[in-house]
């Protein structure tokens, strides 16, 4: 392994032939972002060699080979061994007193050239790039996840927000998050992927309709087909001059057909969109909707006795009581 000064990241400098390293996956100029689960990132190079000692006989390495390093980090997007879209490879031993490496790496997504051939007559997925207003609270939409079904959609989605303005609807199905495929991702780790870049989110969505039309095919969404919208947040124009935060003006999406080169798919059959959390069990935990928000906190707020209008009946009968 070796330090870069400039770049503040440990590497993988070599490799040995035919050795339990290889064998998991490791390769030269593998950024290591991870060591037994925990994070590199602020560590020097001998904090690093104690971590991996820490474990006599058996290390997991986090890794990013030199084009996923910069996929990621020109997007800004951090891995973990939580996310997604991770390979796990695994090394197995010659001898029992030999040791064992464990080498997970993040997988770029998939480019345009992968991208199937479309019908003419198919539905258009789209590619939402919402942006924060700067008078308006959140992005104007809930994510909320099945549990019956395992799949994670979109939940309502506030009159004139951003959100609404670069085209998401109620019960849109969510395949890809900042470019990264979330159809097996968990709800958290999708709301991770969401908050890892400020004040915008890129989410790839298609209605039950379309996920329906593309699953009896057996094709696979991909962002880079090319009857994919992208659609984008316009600009905060014109705020209602009584401060409400919730009422700001938007406009209709500006979206422009096949204006992205990521890819990922889809899988599992169509789904209803559910009337309320409770019939099918789903949950609301990202709580970007700041109307929404705003409805479950007040009824949660304790009243103050001291605060609520009493007549002298009621204060007599207070007094005699005590």
């Amino acid at each position: 392994m070796r330090y870069d000064k400039t770049k503040k990241h440990e590497f993988i400098n070599d490799v040995d032939s035919d050795g339990v390293a290889q064998a998991a996956g490791l390769k030269a100029m593998d950024r290591i972002v991870e060591v037994n689960g925990l994070s590199t990132d602020g560590k020097q190079h001998p904090e690093i060699v104690d971590i991996i000692k820490s474990c006599l006989s058996e290390v997991t390495f986090l890794v990013l080979d030199p084009e996923a390093d910069e996929y990621y980090s020109s997007r800004n997007i951090s891995i973990t061994s939580a996310s997604p879209n991770i390979k796990y490879m695994q090394s197995t031993p010659h001898r029992p007193d030999t040791a064992q490496a464990n080498v997970v790496t993040a997988v770029v997504p998939s480019v345009q050239a992968s991208a199937p051939d479309i019908p003419a007559d198919a539905p258009q997925p789209r590619l939402c790039h919402v942006l924060k207003w700067p008078h308006y609270e959140g992005y104007g939409f809930n994510l909320h996840f099945n549990k019956l079904t395992g799949i994670e959609y979109i939940g309502e989605v506030d009159n004139r927000s951003p959100a609404e303005s670069a085209g998401l609807k109620n019960g849109d199905r969510v395949i890809e998050v900042n470019e990264i495929n979330v159809q097996e991702a968990e709800h958290a780790q999708i709301v991770k992927i969401i908050k890892s870049i400020p004040n915008e989110t890129k989410l790839l969505v298609v209605d039950n309709a379309g996920h329906d039309f593309y699953h009896s095919r057996d094709i696979k969404i991909v962002s880079g087909m090319s009857n994919v919208k992208y659609c984008k947040t316009k600009e905060e124009n014109n705020v209602l001059p009584n401060g409400d935060e919730s009422r700001v003006v938007g406009q209709q999406p500006d979206c422009v057909q096949n204006a992205v080169t990521t890819s990922r798919h889809p899988d599992r059959a169509q789904f209803p969109v559910p009337t309320s959390p409770t019939e099918t069990g789903t949950t609301d935990i990202l709580g970007l909707s700041a109307a929404a928000y705003r409805a479950t906190i007040v009824p949660k707020r304790k009243k103050d006795p001291k605060l609520q209008p009493m007549d002298m009946k009621q204060k007599y009968n207070i007094l005699n009581e005590l």
